[in-house]
């Protein structure tokens, strides 16, 4: 992922053929929580890594 002159390599992760379990993931991309600088969720900034993934379906 570049982001101006930054360079963070492998930063986020797919499943691009999930197995029939994971088929509501398909499309989506998940980043790494250190390897970025700031998460936030409807404007507003996310202080602790989340424990939990909201149902993509």
């Amino acid at each position: 992922m570049r982001v101006g002159n930054r360079l963070e390599e492998n930063a986020a992760w797919s499943y691009e053929t999930p197995f029939d379990e994971g088929e509501s993931y398909a499309g989506y991309i998940a980043f790494y929580w250190d390897k970025v600088d700031r998460w936030f969720e409807d404007d507003e900034e996310i202080v602790d890594q989340p424990t939990t993934c909201p149902d993509p379906g």
